[in-house]
């Protein structure tokens, strides 16, 4: 019976990390790099967020560590929102 539910585990894994895969390629495609860049460092930011929000982490600033934490988090978001909405110069690399 544990062979069994380990192999549905294995099987959900697998497929829930291929649909992973397959969206993140589906969203290079439709959108630019730099966004995708960004989406993909805000990973650690949201799952800290996600952390705080449901119990597993205190957002206490008694040690350095969660100090360093929450402005990681800070910064992690502030640059990709820099990074998403700064319009700078647009290059045309095909003149045609």
């Amino acid at each position: 019976m544990v062979a069994v539910a380990a192999a549905a585990t294995d099987s959900l894994l697998l497929i829930l990390g291929s649909l992973a895969q397959n969206v993140y390629i589906e969203s290079l495609a439709l959108t630019s790099a730099t966004f995708i860049s960004s989406m993909t460092n805000l990973s650690p930011s949201i799952t800290f967020i996600i952390a705080n929000s449901i119990g597993l982490e205190k957002l206490a600033f008694r040690t350095m560590a969660r100090k360093a934490k929450v402005l990681g988090t800070v910064i992690g978001i502030g640059g990709a929102m820099l990074l998403t909405f700064y319009k700078g110069l647009q290059f045309n690399i095909n003149p045609h």
